[in-house]
Order: C-alpha cells, then sequence, then structure tokens
C-alpha cells in the first residue's frame, strides 16, 4: 500500500519544512513536524526572526550628520560628547563611532545627580570611559556634570579651555541625554569674546539645525542635533508614559529574587524571567515611577496580558497591547561577576553572572546591552 507522505511548508517563508538536517532550510524538530494538530508550523530560521529577534537594531541616523563630521574631522575638532548616565550604552552607533575614531573626544556624563549618592565617582568615569573605549573612540577625559543641577559645568568649561587649544568643539549627544539644558547651563556661564553673535542656522551642505557659538575671532562652538533614538523605550511611547520612566529624582535600588517560575513585570513596558540557572538576586534601577511586580511563570503570559489590558501596573501604553508587540531575547550569562543587563530608556537590572539564562520580552525595535555592573553592588 502506498505510503502518503504530506509536505508541510514553513507559514512565513513558504520554504518545505524537514527535521533531518539543522544546517538547512526549512528546519524544524521532528515532534512538531510530526503533530497534525500544530496547524502552523515556522522553520527554525523564521521562527527566531520572528519570535526572538536576535540582532537588537542600533539607532538610525541622518546622513546629513556625515558632512558635519567630515568638517570636524578635517579640522581636528574636538567632540564634546554628552551621554545620559542613566541609559548610554545601548545608543552608540557604529557607523558614527567610525567616523569619530581618531578625534579627541571630551565626555560629560550627564545626569550623576538622579544615580545613588554611594557611587564612587571615580569608578564610574572610569566605567564610561571603558564603554567609549570598546566603541574604539579616543577619550582624553570624562566629567559628571548634572545640567539640571549645574554641576560641575565650570569646571566643563575649563577643561574645554584646557583640551580645545585654539580649535573648534562639536557637541553631540542622543536626544533625551540632557545636552539642550546642558548648553542652557553652559551659556549662562559663557563669555563671547568675539565680535560674532550666536546665531542657529542650518549647517553649510545640509538641513541640520546647528547653534553656531563663537569663540573667538576664528573659531565656534557647534551644537548640533541629537543623535537618533529610536531604538529606545522613549521613543515607542506617549507623552504620560515618557514622563514616568524618566527619572527626575535620585533613583533607588528595589531588590528581589528569581528563580525559574518567575517571572519580573517592569510596568507594562518590559518583563524578564529566568530560563537557567540557580535562584538570583537582581537589583532594579528604575525610576520610582515604574511599578516592578514579581509573578509566578505558569500563568504569566496570562496576567503580562491582563496588565497591558487593564493598566495594572504603571505605567502601560497604548502601542504594547499584546505578545506581538514585544521583541523576545534569550540571554545566555557565562561570566562571573557584577553584571548588568539594561534597557535602552528604561533602565537596567544588576546581578552576579553564574551561568544563568534570561529571557527577556521589549518593545519591538527597542535594544538592550549586557555588562560589568555600572555599579559594583548587588546585595
Amino acid at each position: 500500500m502506498a505510503k502518503l507522505n504530506i509536505i508541510r511548508r514553513c507559514y512565513s517563508c513558504g520554504v518545505v519544512l524537514q527535521s533531518k538536517d539543522p544546517q538547512k532550510d526549512g528546519y524544524v524538530e521532528n515532534e512538531f513536524l510530526q503533530d497534525l494538530s500544530k496547524g502552523v508550523l515556522f522553520c527554525s530560521k523564521c521562527f527566531h526572526s520572528e519570535k526572538y529577534n536576535l540582532a537588537p537594531r542600533e539607532a538610525s541616523l541622518d546622513h546629513e550628520f556625515f558632512t558635519l563630521i567630515a568638517d570636524a574631522q578635517a579640522t581636528d575638532a574636538l567632540i564634546v560628547y554628552v551621554i545620559n548616565l542613566f541609559s548610554f550604552e545601548a545608543g552608540f552607533i557604529r557607523a558614527l563611532n567610525h567616523w569619530l575614531s581618531g578625534l579627541d573626544i571630551l565626555v560629560l556624563a550627564n545626569k550623576r545627580d538622579i544615580l545613588p549618592d554611594d557611587i564612587d565617582d571615580e569608578q564610574l568615569k572610569e566605567y564610561v570611559a571603558h564603554r567609549l573605549r570598546v566603541e574604539k573612540l579616543k577619550v582624553l577625559d570624562v566629567k559628571l556634570v548634572s545640567a539640571s543641577a549645574s554641576y560641575n559645568i565650570r569646571d566643563v568649561i575649563d577643561v574645554i579651555k584646557d583640551l580645545r587649544r585654539r580649535r573648534d568643539v562639536y557637541i553631540i549627544g542622543q536626544k533625551h541625554s540632557g545636552k539642550t539644558t546642558l548648553m542652557e547651563a553652559f551659556l549662562k556661564e559663557y563669555k563671547n569674546l568675539s565680535r560674532t553673535n550666536i546665531i542657529t542656522q542650518n549647517y553649510p551642505g545640509t538641513n541640520l539645525k546647528v547653534m553656531q557659538i563663537p569663540i573667538d575671532q576664528s573659531t565656534y562652538f557647534y551644537d548640533t542635533p541629537g543623535l537618533g533614538n529610536d531604538n529606545s523605550v522613549l521613543e515607542k511611547v506617549e507623552k504620560p508614559v515618557l514622563k514616568a520612566i524618566v527619572p527626575v529624582k535620585k533613583i533607588e535600588k528595589r531588590r528581589f529574587t528569581i528563580t525559574k517560575t518567575q517571572s519580573l513585570f517592569i510596568g507594562g513596558l518590559a518583563r524578564i524571567e529566568l530560563v537557567e540557572g540557580e535562584k538570583t538576586a537582581v537589583g532594579c534601577y528604575f525610576s520610582d515611577d515604574v511599578d516592578i511586580k514579581k509573578i509566578v511563570l505558569p500563568d504569566a503570559n496570562k496576567q503580562f496580558l491582563r496588565t497591558l489590558s487593564k493598566d495594572l501596573l504603571h505605567p502601560t501604553s497604548k502601542n504594547l497591547q499584546s505578545l506581538k508587540d514585544f521583541d523576545i531575547y534569550d540571554i545566555v550569562v557565562d561570566e562571573e561577576g557584577s553584571r548588568d543587563i539594561g534597557i535602552n530608556g528604561l533602565g537596567w537590572l544588576s546581578f552576579i553572572g553564574a551561568n544563568q539564562t534570561f529571557r527577556l520580552y521589549l518593545p519591538k525595535g527597542v535594544s538592550f546591552y549586557t555588562t560589568r555592573s555600572k555599579i559594583q553592588d548587588v546585595k
């Protein structure tokens, strides 16, 4: 009697499914392929691209910005790079870093005032410098500042004087880095020693609005537009949610212990659970206005959806109403010591690395990072 073979195809790409060779197109585990009750199947490749977005996206950058940086290179300008200490690690743009490579960079690490007081400033500066060195950037110095509290602003002006050596100065930074507030604080201390007025106009050859601030008769500060931040939670939510997740006062660590049967809900914006590993103590660094709740796993999906639809945790976003609105990542931690998993624009979690695997749910398009701890304390 003839044997009937049912040909099954991937629901996404249409390739014929097979269970013999994981390296070939159309692979799916045999138990799924033989289970005819599963009406819809994805091949391994499509399953990972649909459900587990394996490549967190970089922020975009207006191509005209490269014209501006090319001029900075041509004149060997000093770059003042403003970062948001609360969340900067996942915001680097590799193409921009390539163009900045070799230029002298002064880093202004903004919003020091919202981090805990007991952090050692020198340790924090070294952490920032290390992160930029990993990006192959030439960091001359790191200054911790707070634009809103005018912390260290006078010192920054003196450092720029010492480092610029009669060169132009280009000030760059991502949106929400506090660069605008920092410039306002800077201008209060600024003295115009030239006969030229401060002007805002399109940078030559581009449509980029740049504030041109004379330093002397021949050199200028160029305050450039904020860099793209479209891989951040800050660009995915409504204004009321934005106000809740951007901390305006000192953040306090919240402590939780999670096991493989538990999940942490971070408002209705993110979720993390332990997939592999022993019970883990986690320190959570998020705005005080972001609720964090520990949930037992078997019903986690159902409870998360209920949280989204019923606004059970603060904040939730109208843009995030189903699991389809989230990317899912499995993060394998094989390093030991204090580690962070950070969510671009939202905050971070600290823990002791011990061969864990975490599953992270993020709004689609939002990037994350994992690195050594920004704050060397997980108790």
